[in-house]
């Protein structure tokens, strides 16, 4: 990076630039190829109770935590 005259100028590696432009770079960097739209109908409570670390580690029941707030 170098700054001259308020001018900001920046020069990636070639092997970064060549590697951005491959096809299957953005497949790769997806966390998700599922719509938006499955996302936000997903239940991520019931997801994690399903994983491995969700029988693991116990979260608190929601509605308690809230109603134990509202009182306090």
């Amino acid at each position: 990076m170098s700054f001259v005259n308020r001018n900001l100028k920046v020069l990636f590696a070639d092997f970064l630039t060549r590697e951005i432009n491959e096809k299957e770079f953005e497949t790769t960097m997806r966390r998700s190829n599922s719509p938006v739209s499955t996302i936000w109908k997903t239940n991520t409570q019931s997801e994690f109770y399903k994983s491995t670390l969700g029988t693991m580690i116990k979260k608190p029941n929601n509605e308690v935590s809230e109603a134990l707030m509202q009182k306090t």
